[in-house]
């Protein structure tokens, strides 16, 4: 049976977890420019992360359409001649 760690043990793992987290932790409010424009043909969300990836859909998919699936920018209202009537229509 091994010995309880001694409170010296104790700290110096405390204080090598804290080091980590602080190396591999970020504050989004203050290190991300939310003001800078996105760059023209960048993925808004890593690819992996959307509802179509991996499926024959997406596959059929161009580049620019899958750029704009990850995308948070939906239109207010629906395309002219749009039978639809929800407001986050993409036709």
């Amino acid at each position: 049976m091994e010995a309880a760690p001694t409170e010296t043990e104790r700290a110096a793992v405390a204080e090598r977890l804290l080091t980590s987290s602080l190396r591999t932790s970020y504050d989004p409010t203050v290190e991300i420019d939310w003001d800078a424009p996105h760059t023209p043909g960048a993925y808004w969300l890593p690819p992996h992360r959307s509802s179509l990836y991996g499926t024959p859909l997406w596959e059929q998919l161009s580049e620019e359409q899958r750029v704009e699936l990850t995308s948070t920018r939906w239109p207010a209202r629906p395309a002219p001649g749009c039978g639809s009537r929800r407001s986050s229509c993409r036709c």
